[in-house]
C-alpha cells in the first residue's frame, strides 16, 4: 500500500495533545500516513524569526495535506496569527464547520444537524488596520465580489452533494449596505443557479438569536470570515462540542468539606483511541480524583475500564496524583458498552 506524506504542524498549547489524539486514531486504523513534522508560532519565531517560515508553506504546498493542531494567536499584540497567514498563503477559502448533536452528550437541544460555511480569506478578519492619528484606529473591511461569489458556490455545490436542502446567507447588509450588500448580492446570483436548493437569508443579530432559541431549524449557514468565526462557536456550543455536562459526582459525606455547584463542566482537552476500542478523554477540570467512579456511571452508553489496563503510560502533565488515592486526576478512560 503507497505511503501518503502528510505535513504535521503540532501547534502550541493544547495543540500537542489534540495531534497525538488524532496520531493515534489514525495508527489504530493503519492510515497509510507518513508524517513530515513543521513547527510554527512562538517557538517557530524564537528560533527562526518568523511565526510561519517559508519552508512550512513549502512543505504543505509540495504535500498537498496537512494536519494542523490549534495554534495561539497573541491578543493585542505580536505577530499575525498563524491561522490567517495560512489561510492567505495557500488560498483556503471555505471553513466547513459541521453542527451536530453526539450520542450520549447532554445538550440543550437535540435534533441539530446543521454545517456552517464561512469564507476565510478577507473580511475584518484579515486584520488589516492602522492608527489614523492617535487615538484612532480604523479596521479596513474587505469584500470582494469574486470570493463572495467563490464561497456562495461552494456552499452551494456542498449542499446539492451531500443532500442538504436550504443555504441561509447571514449579513449585516441593512448597516453595511456596500460590503455585506455585496456578498448578498454575490449569494443571490449564485443561488440562480440551484433552484433545487431553497436559499434565503437572515442578519446576524437575528440569527444569532435563532441558533440560542431554535438551532434545528437551520440546514446551512453561509457567512463572512469575522460572521463565521463567532457564529460557529456560538453553534457548537449548543450541542455541548466544547464542553460536555455531567451531574456532580461527589458523595453527599464530602459535600460538607468543598463548596460545590450544582453541575461541573469538564472541557475536552484531548481524546485518545485506545486498543481494544477504548477512548481516554483528558479534561481541564484537577477535582476529580475519588469522584471518578461515580461521575463515570452518570454516563450513559460507557462503561468504566480498570486504570492498570492502559497500554501505554500517562502524559507526564497527568502524573499528578490524587493525595489520599495516589491515582491519576485529569484523565478518566470510557469504552462503549
Amino acid at each position: 500500500m503507497t505511503s501518503h506524506i502528510v505535513t504535521l504542524i503540532r501547534g502550541d498549547g493544547v495543540g500537542p495533545e489534540v495531534a497525538d489524539a488524532i496520531l493515534a486514531v489514525l495508527e489504530a486504523a493503519r492510515a497509510p500516513i507518513v508524517f513530515e513534522e513543521a513547527v510554527v508560532g512562538r517557538e517557530a519565531e524564537k528560533a527562526e524569526g518568523d511565526p510561519l517560515p517559508a519552508r512550512v508553506l513549502d512543505a504543505i504546498r509540495r504535500n498537498k495535506v496537512a494536519l494542523k493542531g490549534p495554534v495561539g494567536t497573541p491578543i493585542g499584540k505580536g505577530f499575525q496569527s498563524v491561522n490567517v497567514r495560512l489561510r492567505q498563503s495557500l488560498d483556503l477559502y471555505a471553513n466547513l464547520r459541521p453542527v451536530k448533536n453526539v450520542p450520549a452528550v447532554a445538550s440543550r437541544f437535540s435534533g441539530v444537524d446543521l454545517v456552517i460555511v464561512r469564507e476565510n480569506t478577507e473580511d475584518l478578519y484579515s486584520g488589516l488596520e492602522h492608527v489614523v492619528v492617535p487615538g484612532v484606529v480604523e479596521s479596513l473591511k474587505i469584500i470582494t465580489e469574486k470570493a463572495s461569489t467563490r464561497i456562495a458556490r461552494y456552499a452551494f455545490e456542498y449542499a446539492r452533494r451531500h443532500g442538504r436542502k436550504r443555504v441561509t446567507a447571514i449579513h449585516k447588509a441593512n448597516i453595511m449596505k456596500l460590503s455585506d450588500g455585496l456578498f448578498l448580492d454575490c449569494f443571490r446570483r449564485v443561488a440562480e443557479d440551484y433552484p433545487d436548493i431553497q436559499a434565503d437569508d437572515r442578519m446576524v443579530d437575528a440569527a444569532c438569536m435563532r441558533l440560542v432559541m431554535n438551532p434545528e431549524t437551520f440546514d446551512m449557514l453561509l457567512l463572512e470570515n469575522l460572521y463565521g468565526d463567532i457564529v460557529s462557536d456560538l453553534a457548537a456550543g449548543s450541542v455541548r462540542a466544547f464542553h460536555v455536562y455531567f451531574p456532580d459526582p461527589w458523595p453527599k459525606k464530602r459535600q460538607k468539606k468543598r463548596r460545590l455547584l450544582d453541575g461541573v463542566f469538564l472541557e475536552i482537552l484531548a481524546v485518545k483511541l485506545e486498543p481494544g476500542g477504548a477512548v481516554r478523554i483528558a479534561t481541564d477540570h484537577p477535582d476529580y480524583g475519588s469522584g471518578l467512579d461515580p461521575l463515570l456511571e452518570s454516563v450513559p452508553a460507557f462503561e468504566r475500564l480498570p486504570w492498570d489496563t492502559l497500554p501505554l503510560p500517562p502524559p507526564s502533565h497527568y502524573e499528578l496524583k490524587y493525595e489520599a488515592e495516589k491515582r491519576p486526576i485529569w484523565r478518566f478512560l470510557l469504552r462503549r458498552r
